[in-house]
């Protein structure tokens, strides 16, 4: 290849527009070059590419115009070569081998019509719930192959593991990587950052704690989705989610009747929960709890006390996938994952509005609570 071919993208430049029609192949040498679509002024990745990798192959066999724009995510150096200069080499192929890279090249063009068409007709947001299951699927399927057992976690190499789901599976790196800062977040994983040459992120040696976890987690989400996209349990509510929380961490330690139920005393319940939260607990809380497919079972003794029994795995496990769904809820509001731990919404000096009634959510344009129907002062 030419050294005079060689040319340099500074990070931003863009190499080809969208709907270009393209006279060159580029062959990348070092750096990185997304494709991506541009619609509202939003850029929606759909691939990255490498070194040896290459732009414009398509070219070679039709006059079709570049379904994406490609543009360097940081210094990139590409080498251009003429089509013309390539086609007197294709020319002088064997027939056969001709046809098979003709092929080739009509697969992948048909391969990336369809991931445009999916790009276009599908979520915009940076994790979209219909491909939540199948994005934690790929990063457990690739961990457990890539990655090494050590004593307390599977060690992954973060270059090798992005790379092989962005190649083999088209799971854009920058989705992977916010998943590894949630999966940091929430005890999944551990690695530490740093900064390249590039001023980009860069993640070393990945630690993955619990792919168990997250393996459970998208079959717990894959299972409810498919029944509605709408469902109750993964429908991420804040006030549901902090009773899951405080019946959880009570439950630790206390002992288990004969039907596997473990009691708490309600005003245990709501003291924690006024401690945390600094909001009054209600009965009617337990009545959202169930709404959402989590039941307790009331009862009401002659000493005038109140005790609720409940199912305390399940409700340890649905808590932890809530926390789940809350980051990633957070995620597609912000378009990144913080690292850093929220102030608890709802506490005292919040700026949440809840309802006097049953503690939920309110909004400013609310006149009745959605939840309970409690009429709000104007």
């Amino acid at each position: 290849m030419a050294q005079d071919n060689s040319k340099r993208l500074k990070k931003g430049e863009k190499l080809l527009q969208e709907g270009a029609v393209g006279n060159s192949v580029f062959f990348v040498q070092s750096g990185k070059i997304r494709a991506y679509l541009e619609r509202g002024g939003h850029p929606l990745e759909v691939a990255v590419f490498g070194p040896q990798q290459v732009i414009g192959e398509q070219w070679l066999f039709s006059q079709a115009r570049s379904a994406f724009s490609y543009e360097a995510t940081q210094e990139t150096h590409v080498v251009e070569i003429p089509l013309d200069v390539l086609k007197v080499h294709m020319e002088k192929m064997n027939p056969a081998l001709k046809m098979i890279f003709k092929s080739m090249g009509d697969e992948l063009k048909n391969a990336r019509q369809i991931q445009r068409s999916k790009v276009l007709e599908g979520d915009f947001s940076p994790m979209p719930a219909a491909q939540l299951a199948k994005s934690l699927s790929l990063i457990h399927l690739a961990a457990r192959h890539l990655g090494k057992p050590t004593e307390n976690a599977v060690e992954v190499d973060w270059n090798l593991f992005r790379q092989s789901l962005q190649k083999f599976f088209m799971e854009p790196s920058s989705r992977v990587f916010q998943w590894m800062r949630l999966f940091k977040k929430k005890g999944f994983a551990q690695f530490e950052e740093s900064t390249n040459d590039e001023g980009e992120l860069e993640l070393g040696k990945i630690q993955m704690l619990d792919l168990q976890g997250i393996e459970d987690f998208a079959e717990f989400f894959q299972h409810y989705y498919f029944k509605s996209p709408n469902h109750e349990l993964i429908t991420f509510e804040e006030t549901p989610w902090k009773v899951a929380q405080i019946m959880a961490d009570l439950g630790v330690g206390k002992p288990v009747d004969h039907r596997k139920s473990t009691h708490l005393e309600f005003g245990e319940i709501s003291d924690a929960y006024k401690k945390r939260f600094g909001l009054e607990f209600k009965a009617s809380l337990f009545d959202q709890l169930e709404r959402k497919g989590l039941f307790v079972k009331r009862q009401s003794h002659d000493d005038g006390r109140s005790t609720v029994a409940y199912d305390l795995e399940e409700f340890q496990r649905v808590a932890r996938f809530w926390d789940l769904l809350k980051e990633i809820k957070a995620w597609n509001e912000k378009g990144e994952v913080s690292l850093k731990d929220d102030a608890p919404q709802g506490a005292v000096g919040s700026a949440t509005l809840i309802c006097p009634s049953c503690q939920g959510e309110l909004k400013e344009e609310h006149k009745f609570c959605p939840e309970c129907g409690f009429k709000l002062a104007a």
